[in-house]
C-alpha cells in the first residue's frame, strides 16, 4: 500500500494562523467597531463567524469567500499582538468592495435629492404655469413648435392622470436603481466570457480583483506555498470568474517547475508587473515585497477612481436640469416670439 502524500507545510502555516482565531476576531471587531457602513459590517460579520467556526486549512482555501481573507489572516498572524497600521491597512484593502460599493450610493444621495426637486418643480409648472400659455397660445391660434406640443401634452397628461404619471415616475425610479445595482454583477458574470471578459479587463472590479490576486499570491508565498498551489488559490480569492479560470490553467502550466512558461499563452492575462514580480526576485524566485506593493497600487488605484468620480454625478445631475429647464422656456417662448414678430409685422 502507498503512503499517504504528505500535508504540505504551508497548509500548516495557515492552520497556526488559524489558531489566533478567536482574539483575530476580536481584533477585527474592534477595529470596525466604528465604522457604520452596513455593507463592511456584513461583510466583517461574515469573517468573525468564518473565524469562529472550527475551519482546516484545505477548506479555507478552496472555498473563494473565504480564501479572499487569507492575507489578513496570514499578515496578522505575524503580529497578533500588536496589529497596528499594517492590521488596518490591509483591513481597508480587503474591504474596499463594500467602501467602494457604499461610497458609490452616497454619490447618488446629493443628485436624486436635487433630481426629485426638480421634478416636483417641474409638476408644480406643469400644472400652474404651462396651463396659462396654453390656453394664451390657443386664443391666437398661433402655430406650435414641437418641442411646445410636447410640452403641452405632457401638462395635460400631469393634469389628467396625476396618479398614474406618479406611478410612472417611481418605476422609473426602481428600474434606474435596478439597472445601477445589477450592473456589476452582470459585468463580473460577463467577465466569466472569453471575448467580453478581455474587454472588461481594465474596469474597476477587474483591478480590484488582481490587488486581491496579488495580495493572496504573496502571501501564500510567503508562508511557504508552492507557486503553482499558490497562483491557483489566488485566483479562487479574487473572487473573479475570469482570473479563476486562468490561474486554474497557468497553475497547471507552472506544475512543479515553479516558474511561469516562457511560452505560455495564458499568462497574457496576467498584467506584465504581476509576471515580472513572480521572477523579479533571487534568482528568479517570486519577489514578495513587490507582489505586496503591486497589491497595494491596485487597491489605491480602485480608490482613486471612486475619488475621480465624486465629484461627477452632481455637476451633470445640474447640467442635465439646466438643459431641462433650457427646453421649457425656449418651448414657451418661442411661440411669443413668433406672436410678437406677426403683431410688429
Amino acid at each position: 500500500m502507498s503512503a499517504a502524500p504528505e500535508r504540505p507545510n504551508y497548509l500548516a502555516r495557515i492552520d497556526e494562523a488559524l489558531e489566533n482565531r478567536s482574539k483575530l476576531a476580536v481584533t477585527i471587531a474592534a477595529l470596525t467597531s466604528e465604522n457604520h457602513s452596513r455593507y463592511l459590517k456584513s461583510d466583517i460579520q461574515k469573517l468573525i463567524a468564518i473565524l469562529q467556526s472550527d475551519m482546516t486549512a484545505e477548506r479555507f482555501v478552496q472555498d473563494s469567500t473565504k480564501a479572499v481573507w487569507l492575507p489578513l489572516v496570514l499578515r496578522a498572524s505575524n503580529a497578533p499582538s500588536t496589529p497596528g497600521d499594517e492590521f488596518q491597512r490591509l483591513l481597508d484593502d480587503l474591504t474596499v468592495v463594500t467602501e467602494s460599493r457604499k461610497s458609490t450610493w452616497s454619490h447618488f444621495v446629493y443628485p436624486l435629492i436635487v433630481l426629485t426637486l426638480s421634478v416636483l418643480l417641474f409638476v408644480v409648472i406643469a400644472t400652474t404655469i404651462v396651463p396659462t400659455f396654453q390656453s394664451m397660445f390657443r386664443e391666437f391660434s398661433l402655430r406650435l413648435p414641437p418641442a411646445t406640443k410636447l410640452l403641452f401634452e405632457i401638462s395635460s397628461y400631469i393634469q389628467t392622470k396625476p396618479v398614474l404619471s406618479c406611478v410612472w415616475l417611481v418605476l422609473l425610479i426602481i428600474a434606474i436603481m435596478a439597472i445601477t445595482r445589477s450592473w456589476r454583477l452582470l459585468a463580473r458574470s460577463l467577465e466569466g466570457m472569453t471575448l467580453l471578459g478581455a474587454c472588461l479587463a481594465g474596469n474597476a472590479e477587474s483591478v480590484r480583483a488582481m490587488g486581491r490576486f496579488t495580495a493572496t499570491l504573496a502571501e501564500l508565498l510567503h508562508v511557504g506555498a508552492p507557486l503553482a498551489d499558490a497562483i491557483a488559490i489566488s485566483g479562487r480569492a479574487s473572487l473573479n470568474p475570469r482570473f479563476n479560470r486562468t490561474s486554474a490553467i497557468l497553475a497547471s502550466e507552472v506544475g512543479t517547475t515553479h516558474r511561469i512558461p516562457a511560452k505560455s499563452n495564458v499568462a497574457q492575462n496576467f498584467p506584465s508587473l504581476v509576471l515580472h514580480a513572480l521572477e523579479a526576485g533571487p534568482e528568479g524566485t517570486p519577489c514578495i515585497a513587490l507582489l505586496r506593493r503591486l497589491s497595494s497600487i491596485y487597491f489605491e488605484r480602485v480608490r482613486q477612481r471612486v475619488v475621480w468620480t465624486e465629484g461627477i454625478f452632481a455637476p451633470l445631475t445640474i447640467v442635465g436640469i439646466g438643459l431641462f429647464v433650457g427646453l421649457i422656456v425656449i418651448s414657451l417662448f418661442l411661440p411669443i416670439i413668433s406672436l410678437i414678430t406677426s403683431l410688429s409685422g
